[in-house]
């Protein structure tokens, strides 16, 4: 305990990990879906775009974060290939990620939070993602006691390593659903009490919807209609981007690199993010591409 005095003259530096309010450090995020909607497509996604300073589905990343992505729902192999997969689509792999697979791990268990602690240690981060929460911790979802115990020892990380959290998790039954509500979300109401910042994603017939349901720092965002290409590189990506990008892409072929600046500059992206796009454009034969004399591509809009 200080005086109110001695605490206003303190300085805490504002260290916003992702743009709009949506994650500080020190904050929690939790992405919920239902089984299948593609839920650790996206938490992969977002600790690429975090470990390489790119937006995050047009939220602003300033700078490359040192980002940990323990998982515990699939096989080591196959969570290689998916990341493998992403990875070529970013051109590169970051240095500041680190990838682990953990069946057993408990953050209700002292012993087992200290296995993570020592990890952490020695790998020091500012984003801890756990994918999903179901494996890490021994209680009952729907324990008030149980989940405080979890949270509690995803507090007591982040206290001491200084890092935000993001956490995967799923909705109940759509039988058992109050459309819209956070009591969608499968157990105790501490679970939508402790984060700061709730996604959901929605599958529809033709796209997937991600909605805010919970910004506790920021101003509510519009629900975003993505895409999300599975076959060809698990990544999602606005279909109003796609839509507004392909509107930029000149009818005659031009260089492509003047394609992707104008782009980048028109919808206030990264020219990375810029290159996604034209990459889903051209997969979806919305757009030509083809190399000149042998050197550089140039693109068009088809008719």
């Amino acid at each position: 305990m200080q005086k109110i005095e001695d605490f206003l003259a303190q300085d805490f530096p504002e260290r916003p990990i992702i743009g709009s309010d949506l994650l500080d450090a020190g904050g929690i995020m939790l992405i919920t879906g239902l089984t299948e909607v593609g839920k650790s497509y996206m938490i992969v996604q977002l600790s690429y775009d975090l470990a390489t300073g790119q937006d995050f589905l047009g939220f602003a990343v300033k700078q490359p974060w040192r980002v940990a992505l323990v998982q515990a729902e699939i096989s080591h192999n196959r969570f290689q290939r998916r990341m493998r997969k992403i990875g070529v689509t970013y051109g590169n792999h970051p240095d500041g990620l680190f990838v682990m697979t953990d069946y057993g791990l408990k953050l209700d268990d002292p012993r087992q939070w200290a296995r993570l602690d020592k990890e952490l240690s020695k790998h020091p981060i500012d984003v801890l993602i756990l994918d999903p929460m179901r494996p890490f911790h021994h209680g009952t979802e729907n324990s008030d006691e149980h989940m405080e115990a979890f949270f509690g020892g995803v507090r007591r990380l982040q206290d001491k390593h200084g890092c935000a959290t993001i956490i995967a998790h799923h909705l109940k039954k759509p039988n058992e659903f109050i459309e819209g509500s956070l009591y969608d979300i499968r157990g105790s109401g501490v679970i939508t009490d402790r984060p700061d910042t709730i996604l959901r994603l929605t599958k529809t017939e033709n796209h997937v919807t991600l909605t805010f349901d919970k910004v506790r720092n920021g101003e509510m965002e519009h629900p975003l209609d993505l895409q999300l290409t599975v076959n060809m590189d698990g990544l999602f990506v606005s279909a109003n981007t796609l839509t507004d990008a392909l509107v930029l892409v000149p009818a005659d072929f031009t260089a492509m690199s003047t394609v992707l600046r104008s782009i980048a500059q028109e919808l206030e992206i990264s020219k990375s993010s810029a290159d996604r796009v034209l990459k889903r454009l051209v997969d979806a034969n919305r757009v030509t591409r083809t190399k000149v004399d042998g050197k550089s591509f140039h693109i068009k809009r088809n008719s």
